[in-house]
């Protein structure tokens, strides 16, 4: 079982600098890791961290770490995060990583996980970005007595034209959208920067802040209620206050930027960008991706057959029984509480795309099995009963992650370093632009 502790404690508001140098407490704990001594990294705990774990099951997580196969044979140098404070330490045993995660506190360390090692760290850049003339800085945005953790790329050598922020797609993930060795939101932040359009790309709060998600939750408090936060901050900030603003949403995130917009009508946004965005809610499209990962072998087995009968009930009783009792004793689908697929299934983002009346591009991979065409089939029902004006384009040859491959399309060319395809780059700008009353 991978061991991960425990409550994060984020401290401190406003803009601030990542710290350049490790705190001491995160010296000692290394040390006393380095010498097999994991009894005593308990000492520097803080006591509300030391009441959930005892030391000897800490010695044992060290010890027998699963993603190891082992305790680790080196230890790499701490490297900051967005998030102040956090410290992620590479751990290595033979051809195996894995990382390290300190979160340092005035008092000690308010937690440590073991997580899987971030392949992309030495991601190299997409050709069409261009590194030297983009400014990037990290943004710690006051939310919730917390903060939401992010990176603003703008060109450094240009007036801004105009501002994006990117909304990520499901699970709780980075600032660079990371997924295998690649980086989505890095490679659309900074090929958007070479045209002159700052973008902000952001740690998700369901990684930044995963104790606020114990509990039942909902998109709300997922995606729309930060992403309200973050509009506000840059509509009224006097250096960010006068460039035209824009949303771009990946595959979950393209489907909430319409709900947002269609919930908080008073906004300043320009237009809008869904990137592989569904049309309908994600339960209803998440049978046939489960059916579809099952059939890559070439038949499905009697096993993989029960689960999607089992999806397909859980479905069946959602649907017609709501927030019963009898729904709520029942397993959870992928572990979300059933208040948040409840929600789901009443948030339709096309419809909601169609009271909102702001243009909005959409873009599309053609080997994409995660939004297929039928959802693109879908956004043009709308298009043609409603005759909503938006664009959309399907890109050959692109995946989920909007990037270029061959063959059929399956999770482990994810596993392939891989960048953005520039065309997507293009389109974006040129449909910015063109808001902007400009090609």
């Amino acid at each position: 079982m991978v061991f991960k502790l425990l409550l994060p404690l984020i401290l401190g508001h406003g803009c601030l600098a990542l710290s350049a140098q490790p705190p001491p407490s995160v010296h000692r704990a290394l040390s006393y890791f380095k010498n097999d001594q994991a009894t005593q990294v308990w000492q520097l705990l803080i006591p509300k961290v030391q009441q959930s774990l005892d030391s000897s099951s800490l010695q044992l997580a060290w010890t027998y770490n699963p993603l190891l196969g082992g305790a680790p044979d080196s230890i790499g140098n701490p490297l900051p995060s967005i998030v102040p404070d956090r410290w992620i330490v590479p751990l290595f045993k033979g051809s195996k990583s894995c990382d390290l995660w300190l979160l340092h506190h005035p008092e000690g360390l308010a937690g440590l996980w073991i997580k899987l090692a971030d392949q992309s760290r030495n991601s190299p850049l997409p050709d069409y970005a261009n590194k030297a003339g983009a400014a990037q800085d990290t943004l710690h945005i006051e939310y919730k007595e917390k903060a939401i953790h992010g990176i603003l790329s703008k060109p450094s050598n240009a007036p801004t034209r105009a501002l994006v922020i990117l909304v990520h797609g499901s699970g709780p993930g980075d600032e660079n959208q990371a997924l295998g060795p690649n980086q989505m939101f890095r490679d659309l932040a900074l090929g958007l920067a070479s045209r002159k359009m700052a973008c902000f790309r952001y740690e998700k709060v369901t990684r930044s802040h995963p104790d606020w998600f114990r509990e039942n939750f909902t998109t709300q408090e997922e995606y729309l209620e930060p992403l309200h936060a973050l509009v506000a901050y840059f509509s009224q900030h006097p250096e960010y206050k006068t460039i035209p603003l824009f949303l771009a949403g990946h595959s979950h995130g393209g489907a909430m930027v319409p709900l947002y917009l269609d919930q908080y009508p008073k906004n300043p946004i320009k237009a809008w960008i869904g990137l592989a965005a569904p049309a309908q809610p994600v339960l209803n499209i998440l049978p046939e991706q489960m059916h579809y990962l099952a059939a890559l072998d070439g038949k499905i087995s009697d096993s993989e057959t029960r689960n999607l009968e089992w999806l397909k009930q859980r479905m069946q009783l959602l649907e017609s029984q709501g927030l019963s009792d009898s729904v709520l004793k029942t397993p959870q689908i992928l572990d979300l509480p059933w208040v948040y697929w409840h929600q789901d299934l009443k948030s339709i983002p096309n419809h909601a795309a169609q009271r909102v009346k702001k243009p909005y591009l959409l873009l599309f991979g053609a080997r994409d099995y995660q939004v297929n065409q039928r959802q693109v089939s879908e956004w043009r029902r709308v298009k043609k009963l409603h005759n909503t004006p938006f664009e959309y384009y399907v890109l050959e040859g692109l995946n989920h992650q909007l990037m270029p491959g061959i063959g059929r399309p399956e999770p482990k060319e994810y596993e392939n370093p891989n960048h953005v395809a520039k065309e997507v780059i293009d389109l974006m700008s040129s449909f910015i632009n063109k808001q902007l009353g400009g090609e």
